[in-house]
């Protein structure tokens, strides 16, 4: 309590424990990691711009013993680190990278907090070097909000660009942390996640690993044909700041992959979304997913120069339902899959015709390619065309079977020239049937 020419007031300020505490405990550990990547993915970004990402590199190494992760993505800034990248929270007038994955200015921080109790932070970029550490547990019990710049070094001349970028170390890790990470399936599925979330940046260049093994691309794919017609809807245009692409059509069969994708500047926040949030189930619209639609692929790409703009959580795996950008966005997502759903429900009824004749099963099993969404031309409606049915069949056919010696159908097969024992077969009774003049009459 304190007073102020009689005025009486109660301290409210935040404990660092209980900030701490709520930043990390609805973040998983899968997500915390992947904001650490955001940040390396911003870097290649600031220095390349829209040029390909070829020769930056993201390597991350995780045990029960430590957390690193480096990169030459051109380093942190003195001034961006010491003004606003260690903030909690993105201060206004803070530089930004233009169609940047970062957002709100605490991925980098909570992450730290979730991996363990010390980190240090070594980069350098074409200016300067330098670390920034910190003992957790001891800064908690500080009352400043800082963390020490050590080892400042400022450079005459511009570093080789393989020296160029930033290490995180962490250690001390936290319980959860060890408990996580000695579970071989939680690497893998880290493996999965970083491969789809950032299935935009590794397509253009850049190449991320874990633990050594360099993480393989995950592409989402479109069935099209041009003969008989197959194409996707695939719509784009421009709202406040936003630029907005829609693509829905069709893909295999897959329960797991089917559903929406949702990107916000190459980040993806939804995968294979199939609930209320991308219009499944929208009443008297939309039909709840079953396996019925389990060809069905929905992508909906939003991207802008300023990452504020973006419909996305605060934790990057959802969608931010209410942003107007969105809102508009749902109501085109509900047009162009309606398309799709009722082609996928006649796909369904004709996959009850007898064998030879489902002209649609046959175009999207056997017809149809799969094609990346960057050789997709634009279409406002998702459109088909069902292949001819094939020529009927005039006449009831019977197979005949019957075994002889080995020796004795080579010497047929010889006699007449006969590539197989089955063209020998063929040819001898079609000479019965020409020497007895048999006739279907």
């Amino acid at each position: 309590m304190s007073t102020n020419q009689g005025r009486v007031t109660v301290d409210a300020s935040p404990t660092k424990g209980l900030f701490v505490e709520m930043l990390t405990r609805d973040i998983r550990m899968a997500m915390a990691i992947l904001d650490l990547v955001d940040n390396c993915i911003d870097g290649a970004i600031r220095i390349r711009g829209e040029a390909p990402l070829e020769g930056l590199t993201v390597q991350i190494t995780f045990d029960q013993e430590h957390f690193i992760i480096g990169d030459n993505c051109g380093g942190i800034p003195l001034a961006l680190a010491t003004d606003y990248a260690f903030r909690f929270g993105r201060p206004s007038g803070a530089p930004s990278v233009r169609h940047s994955v970062g957002r709100f200015g605490v991925g980098m921080k909570r992450a730290l907090f979730k991996l363990g109790r010390y980190f240090d932070v070594a980069t350098t970029n074409i200016n300067e070097r330098y670390r920034i550490t910190a003992d957790v547990d001891e800064w908690m019990d500080l009352e400043e909000w800082t963390f020490p710049v050590l080892d400042i070094e400022h450079l005459t001349e511009a570093p080789p660009e393989t020296d160029i970028g930033t290490t995180i170390t962490v250690t001390q890790l936290t319980e959860e942390a060890k408990s996580w990470v000695g579970i071989p399936y939680n690497l893998t599925n880290l493996t999965r996640e970083i491969s789809r979330r950032h299935q935009y940046q590794i397509d253009n260049g850049i190449s991320i690993s874990l633990n050594g093994v360099t993480i393989p691309t995950s592409r989402l794919e479109f069935l099209t044909s041009d003969s008989p017609l197959l194409r996707p809807a695939y719509r784009a245009y421009e709202r406040e700041g936003v630029h907005v692409r829609l693509v829905a059509g069709v893909g295999h069969s897959s329960p797991r992959e089917a559903g929406w994708y949702v990107y916000c500047n190459g980040r993806m926040v939804l995968e294979g979304d199939r609930t209320r949030t991308t219009g499944w189930g929208e009443p008297g619209i939309m039909p709840r997913f079953h396996n019925q639609y389990a060809r069905f692929r929905g992508a909906a790409f939003f991207d802008s120069a300023d990452s504020t703009l973006l419909p996305w959580n605060t934790t990057k795996d959802g969608v931010d339902e209410g942003v107007p950008v969105f809102v508009e966005a749902y109501g085109l997502m509900l047009t162009v899959m309606e398309q799709v759903i009722r082609f996928l429900d006649a796909v369904d009824r004709d996959n009850e015709n007898p064998e030879g004749s489902r002209p649609l099963m046959n175009l999207v099993d056997r017809t149809a390619k799969p094609a990346s969404i960057v050789s997709l031309s634009r279409s406002e409606n998702f459109t088909y065309q069902a292949p001819p049915p094939p020529p009927p069949v005039t006449e009831r056919l019977i197979s005949i079977q019957y075994q002889k010696p080995a020796w004795l159908v080579t010497a047929v097969r010889k006699s007449l020239s006969a590539g197989s024992a089955r063209a020998a077969g063929e040819m001898t009774f079609d000479y019965y049937v020409d020497q007895e003049n048999i006739d279907a009459s």
